[in-house]
């Protein structure tokens, strides 16, 4: 990725860093020529900027395919990897945090406890 990516609606090379996406991975960048912000994505060959490690993000879509699924009122907040798997932290209707422990298994396993974690609030 560009220490200075360019404008990508005027082209100017104005630019200034102004955050950082973890879902997706990258950088967002405000032109000072024009005002129009923009995400720009991580490069993938760069783990660090990409967001971590595959297996963190295979569980984050897990989730979000879970909720969509279900058609739940919920948005996921985070996934950490621990020892044991990962720490899940979602937001339910908009007010309620969850979190819980979700173990290292096979999607199906981890699909159907990330069903009953969710259900359960």
């Amino acid at each position: 990725m560009p220490a200075s990516p360019s404008c990508r609606k005027c082209g100017s090379q104005r630019t200034k860093v102004v955050g950082q996406s973890a879902v997706p991975a990258g950088i967002l960048v405000r032109c000072t020529a024009c005002g129009y912000s923009s995400l720009v994505a991580a490069d993938d060959s760069d783990p660090e900027a990409a967001g971590g490690n595959l297996d963190t993000r295979r569980v984050e879509r897990l989730v979000r395919k879970v909720v969509d699924d279900k058609q739940m009122r919920c948005e996921l907040q985070g996934v950490v990897r621990t020892p044991a798997g990962w720490r899940i932290t979602a937001l339910v209707d908009q007010r309620d945090v969850v979190r819980f422990d979700l173990k290292a298994a096979g999607f199906a396993a981890m699909r159907a406890e990330i069903e009953r974690a969710l259900a359960a609030t």
